[in-house]
């Protein structure tokens, strides 16, 4: 039975092209994680509350965690007028990973909001993308 391909996303998820799907390994469930980088998956929680910022929750997948296991961390990013808080769920990561996981995270809110809020159209229910570390 060959692996299963990676999961695209549609136009609302914006996937990205460079996917490394050679690179693929399965986290057990039917979707593919990237063998090496961070695959985040984060939905919009609200279309807005009443501070004004949107509020996206999702989980960071990827890297190693117990037993040789591919690691889930929750995480959240708030988008407000000032600019894009991210912060990670409690896990075992040293502070320069976690610093560099929050900053593409954030990066990667940024850049896919920045467009739609810049219009006044809400920005994408569901961002799922790919990212090398390091």
């Amino acid at each position: 039975m060959s692996p299963e391909p990676p999961v695209r996303g549609d136009a609302e998820e914006g996937t990205d092209a460079e996917s490394p799907s050679d690179e693929m390994a399965s986290d057990g469930g039917s979707r593919a994680v990237p063998a090496h980088g961070i695959r985040f998956e984060v939905v919009r929680a609200d279309p807005a509350d009443p501070a004004g910022e949107l509020v996206y929750r999702g989980f960071a997948h990827g890297g190693s965690g117990p037993s040789g296991s591919r690691a889930s961390i929750g995480c959240e990013v708030r988008v407000r007028a000032d600019g894009v808080v991210a912060s990670l769920d409690q896990a075992d990561l040293s502070p320069e990973l976690r610093a560099e996981i929050v900053k593409a995270l954030a990066a990667l809110v940024r850049a896919t909001t920045r467009g739609p809020l810049g219009e006044g159209r809400l920005p994408p229910r569901k961002i799922v993308r790919w990212r090398p570390l390091g």
